[in-house]
């Protein structure tokens, strides 16, 4: 054995009292590997005895001898652990090496029903007047070590939720500029878990064209302003979005101390966000042109005069320079007047064309101040021609002064084609037929109507009208008021419809509020 500490005398007499005093669990063990003395405190971990047991009462080196049987190489046999038993083994060591044991950690298996415990040991031989004896020390860190098993499983389950919802958290330092990032937080800027960071590097890893945004976005932050933003970084070379929310702490005087923050992972979002829109742009293209299908007879009227009138006047110059039979030269002024006749018509012609390409080209949703009786006149050749050729008598009602609204013209201009043509469609027989494009606004709205006189809303549920695919015509698609809902709605208003009041027929009407500068 090593050499062993001797006891003062001095402290030799106190040693009962020692032992009752302390309120940790310690042990001191004799030559024969059998408990002599022990505080109350040991007797309370394994055996649950009251604080009176312990001394020189010897039940509990028997509760001791036949929990690990230190003279039986089996153990005690109580449970299947008894072999392998720590707590055995470290005392067994230490009477055959004579080498202390310092802060060790062990699991105990306790009992019959094995129920597990967490012990600290530490023990040192001592060379005491009645022989070799072994301090023991015992510390029960069970619960902590429980508290720590369930903290692991709480982040475990931290980790995986953040790792499906694809968002992770964040907490900053002020004082010192340090980071510490979840490793979900690590996976989206694409670093290996528990690479240092602060903010400087988080800013490196922002795309270069937003760096400047949520440097001006964090400063404010830190003045108080809330910090929800959206902005792209670069990982391993690929462009991915996230959307940051944080939390400033603050000193008794307002001073920042530090923040804490979440990230998600929004690029596949995003991507479904440019993919709608893609396909809402293709379903706006298909109703502008189914609508201009509809408009076929009234497109083949409106390039019909202008066309006509200009074959009249070229017939017209071509007798004028026919060579004179009575030897009279040509009438040149006539034929400029012709001519300057033809240049307008065909520039008529032309503008048609151009508005039809206008109303039909593809364009992404593009909004700016716009007069609504602007965008109506412009229609209204279009429209009136349709008009004509089906024998209905158009009103168009413009409110003067009307203020502007934020919209994309194109857009706008459709709903006000679909809606005065299911006023067309909804006028059917021989009897009166008038529709009535109406404009009027409240200082803080604007309102456009479609009037019919036709046979009106028959439908139990008016916004049935609205829901895609539902249409109560023979040959619709039903998808017509559908898109017009959706186009006002973007732009902050809303589209309904309404039986005429003391008349027949229906008014579908949208309000949009008032541009009042951005």
């Amino acid at each position: 054995m090593s050499k062993k500490k001797a006891l003062p005398r001095a402290e030799r007499l106190t040693v009962d009292e020692f032992f009752q005093s302390l309120p940790v669990p310690v042990f001191l063990l004799n030559e024969n590997r059998r408990v002599e003395k022990m505080t109350p405190a040991a007797a309370a971990i394994f055996s649950g005895f009251s604080t009176a047991a312990g001394g020189d009462e010897c039940t509990f080196g028997r509760v001791v001898n036949c929990i690990h049987s230190l003279d039986d190489p089996r153990g005690c046999g109580q449970t299947p652990s008894c072999e392998e038993c720590p707590v055995r083994a470290t005392i067994l060591e230490i009477y055959a090496t004579g080498q202390p044991c310092r802060q060790k950690e062990v699991k105990l298996t306790l009992g019959p029903d094995g129920h597990d415990c967490y012990l600290v040991i530490s023990a040192e031989l001592l060379a005491l007047p009645s022989g070799c004896k072994i301090l023991l020390h015992f510390e029960d860190i069970t619960a902590r070590k429980k508290a720590e098993e369930k903290l692991a499983l709480t982040k475990d389950i931290l980790d995986r939720a953040q790792k499906v919802a694809r968002v992770g958290s964040w907490n900053l330092d002020l004082a010192t500029n340090i980071m510490l990032w979840t490793d979900e937080t690590y996976r989206i800027f694409g670093l290996q878990p528990g690479t240092p960071v602060n903010y400087d590097r988080f800013l490196q890893k922002i795309h270069p064209g937003d760096r400047e945004y949520v440097e001006r976005k964090w400063r404010a932050a830190l003045a108080g302003k809330p910090y929800e933003i959206e902005h792209r970084i670069i990982v391993n070379g690929q462009v991915k979005w996230v959307r940051e929310k944080a939390e400033v702490e603050t000193d008794k005087r307002g001073n920042p101390l530090r923040a804490i923050g979440t990230v998600q992972d929004i690029t596949v979002y995003k991507q479904q966000e440019t993919d709608k829109a893609r396909l809402q742009r293709e379903l706006l293209h298909v109703s502008r042109v189914t609508a201009m299908g509809e408009l076929t007879a009234a497109l083949a009227h409106e390039l019909n005069q202008p066309l006509m009138a200009i074959m009249g006047n070229v017939q017209a110059a071509q007798r004028f320079l026919t060579p004179a039979t009575h030897g009279q030269d040509p009438d040149y002024e006539e034929i400029r007047e012709i001519l300057a006749d033809v240049v307008e018509d065909s520039k008529r012609a032309a503008e048609t064309i151009r508005k039809i390409r206008v109303y039909l080209k593809k364009s992404l949703h593009k909004p700016a101040p716009l007069d609504l009786n602007t965008a109506i006149r412009e229609i209204l050749p279009l429209i009136r021609s349709n008009a004509v050729i089906k024998n209905i008598s158009l009103k168009i009602e413009l409110a003067p002064d009307l203020p502007p609204v934020k919209g994309d013209r194109v857009q706008l201009q459709q709903v006000i084609v679909n809606l005065v043509l299911n006023g067309f469609e909804a006028m059917t027989g021989e009897g009166e037929k008038e529709l009535t494009i109406r404009t009027a606004g409240d200082g803080k709205t604007v309102a456009v109507s479609a009037i019919d006189t036709g046979t009106g809303i028959a439908v139990d549920n008016p916004e049935d009208l609205f829901r895609p695919f539902f249409t109560t015509k023979n040959a619709g698609m039903g998808m017509g008021l559908a898109v017009s809902k959706s186009i006002i709605e973007a732009h902050g208003g809303s589209l309904k419809v309404e039986n005429n009041r003391g008349g027949p027929g229906a008014a579908f009407s949208f309000i949009l509020p008032v541009y009042e500068g951005d």
